[in-house]
Formats: C-alpha cells, sequence, structure tokens
C-alpha cells in the first residue's frame, strides 16, 4: 500500500510540473518509522516551505532618467602603399641596368623608376556598442541595454509579483 501511495504522489509531482529536487524533497519528507520493540510501523509526513510555482504579472510605466551612447575604442593596424619615383642617368654603371630593363629610350639621359612600398599605420576608432538607459520605477533606479535610442521619456515595464521565498525561475 505504501508503495502505490509514493507512486501517486510522484506522478502528481511529475503533472504539477515540479523540479526534481522539489521531488526528491518531498519523498525524505515522508518517512516511515518502525519500533523494534512494538513492531508497530508509523508513518509521517513532513510538510516543505518550498514553493513550488508563482505567477504573477502586470504592465506598468517607468519614467527614463538617462540615456548613454555607449562606445567601445578599437585600435587597427593599416596597410598603405606608399610609392616614389627614382631617376637614374644612363652614365652611371646602375643606370645601364635599369634603363635595359625597362626599355628607356636610348636616346634618353634619365631613366626613371617607380618604387612601391607596403606600410602600416596605427588607426583608432571609437565604435558604438548600445544605448544604456536609465529608468525610475517606484522610486528605485534601474537598468536596461537597447541597440535603439528610446524615442519618448517613459518606457513600459513588466512587474512580476511573487512571495519573497520563491527561489525557482520567474517565466514570462
Amino acid at each position: 500500500m505504501r508503495h502505490i501511495s509514493v507512486l501517486f504522489l510522484l506522478l502528481s509531482f511529475l503533472l504539477s510540473g515540479c523540479t526534481v529536487s522539489s521531488i526528491t524533497d518531498s519523498l525524505t519528507s515522508l518517512m516511515t518509522t518502525s519500533n523494534p520493540i512494538t513492531g508497530v510501523t508509523t508513518e509521517t509526513t513532513k510538510v516543505s516551505n518550498k514553493i513550488i510555482s508563482a505567477k504573477g504579472k502586470h504592465i506598468e510605466e517607468a519614467s527614463i532618467i538617462s540615456v548613454e551612447e555607449i562606445r567601445k575604442d578599437f585600435n587597427t593596424r593599416e596597410s598603405y602603399q606608399e610609392c616614389y619615383t627614382k631617376k637614374y642617368d644612363k652614365n652611371q654603371n646602375e643606370a645601364t641596368l635599369i634603363t635595359s630593363f625597362f626599355n628607356t629610350s636610348k636616346d634618353s639621359h634619365i631613366a626613371s623608376v617607380e618604387f612601391c612600398e607596403t606600410k602600416y599605420r596605427n588607426k583608432h576608432e571609437s565604435r558604438f556598442m548600445h544605448y544604456l538607459v536609465e529608468y525610475d520605477y517606484e522610486g528605485n533606479t534601474y537598468t536596461y541595454t537597447t541597440k535603439k535610442k528610446p524615442d519618448t521619456d517613459s518606457v513600459k515595464v513588466k512587474v512580476v509579483v511573487v512571495p519573497e521565498a520563491y527561489k525557482g525561475k520567474i517565466s514570462n
């Protein structure tokens, strides 16, 4: 008989949406004790203070105190090309190699060669991340972040009302 009552207790917990920890707490509270002298078995049930579930919410208006744009600084390394032209006189030894390589005219006395170097510079950039919105609800200050800047001076807030002793997850 006792096994059937435990089975029904387990089934009722599962159907009511309890968590595994609340089921094990309740099972340990259901204890059987037997007196070795008299042989009498007594069942005692302990009632737990644990709140299994809580629901209650409504929508209110809260005043926006401030909106701050949050930016993050980034340093990047940017490459760029720096080119310059070098001129050589054909009469110099070095110039003969260059003129033959670039097929400059034999009538010209000066050969121009363009050289390019890849160089790097540090670039500082500040990027928008989000807005930090500070608002007041019933004398208490709260904050939230958003990508879109609020266009009014108030915000709708969802107020969830649960007992203070409630330790479970608050669902929307």
